[in-house]
C-alpha cells in the first residue's frame, strides 16, 4: 500500500473521528509520511502497519485525552465525545462485531432501564404536585378554618415533596449518565487490554 492508499484509507476509516481529532490525526500522518522520505510507490505498511492498526491507535489516544478532560472537568458534551470514541473503539477491533452487538445490545438494556426509572419517578413527582394543587383548589370549597388549613398544609406539603422529587429526579438523572458513561469506559478498558 503506497501512501496515497494509505492515507486515502485512513481517512476513510477516521470519517467518524470528531473533526478536531481527525484533523489531528491525519496531519500528523500526512507529516510524519512525508519526513520518511520514502517514493510514492514504496510499501508503507512494514513502515507504519496497516490502516486499521493505526486507527485502533488513534481511537486510543483520542479515547485516552478526551478521557483525561472528562476528569478535569467534564460537560455533558465531552461525555458524549467519550460514548462516541467507545463505540468506534468497540468497532475498529477485529473480532468486533459479534461483541459489539452484544455489548450495544446490553448498553441499550441499560439505557432503557435508566429511562423507565427516570420516567417512573418523574410520574410520581408530578402526580404528587398534582395532589398538591387538588388540596389547594380544595381551600375554597372547604367549609370551616379548621378544613382549609388542613387542605392549604396538605396542598404545601405536597408541592414541597414534589420540587423535592424534581431535585431528586436531577440528581437520578446525573448518577445515572455517570454510570453509563463509567460503564462505557469499564467495557473499553476491559476491550483495549485483550487487544
Amino acid at each position: 500500500m503506497n501512501r496515497k492508499e494509505f492515507m486515502e484509507a485512513l481517512r476513510k476509516q477516521l470519517r467518524y473521528l470528531p473533526k478536531e481529532d481527525r484533523e489531528d490525526a491525519i496531519g500528523y500522518y500526512e507529516e510524519y509520511l512525508m519526513d520518511l522520505d520514502v517514493s510514492e510507490e514504496e510499501d508503507i505498511t512494514s513502515i507504519v502497519g496497516q490502516p486499521k492498526e493505526v486507527v485502533q491507535a488513534i481511537l486510543a489516544d483520542c479515547t485516552e485525552k478526551h478521557y483525561e478532560e472528562q476528569k478535569e472537568g467534564g460537560s455533558a458534551k465531552k461525555s458524549g465525545v467519550m460514548v462516541w470514541l467507545v463505540i468506534l473503539g468497540i468497532f475498529a477491533a477485529p473480532f468486533a462485531f459479534p461483541v459489539a452487538i452484544m455489548i450495544l445490545c446490553l448498553l441499550f438494556m441499560v439505557l432503557i432501564l435508566a429511562a423507565s426509572i427516570v420516567f417512573t419517578v418523574l410520574c410520581f413527582v408530578v402526580a404528587i404536585i398534582l395532589a398538591g394543587a387538588a388540596a389547594l383548589v380544595g381551600v375554597v370549597w372547604a367549609g370551616s378554618i379548621a378544613q382549609r388549613v388542613v387542605c392549604l398544609g396538605m396542598g404545601l406539603a405536597f408541592i414541597g415533596a414534589g420540587l423535592l422529587g424534581v431535585v431528586i429526579l436531577v440528581e437520578l438523572a446525573k448518577v445515572l449518565t455517570r454510570g453509563i458513561v463509567a460503564l462505557f469506559k469499564r467495557v473499553f478498558s476491559k476491550k483495549e487490554e485483550r487487544v
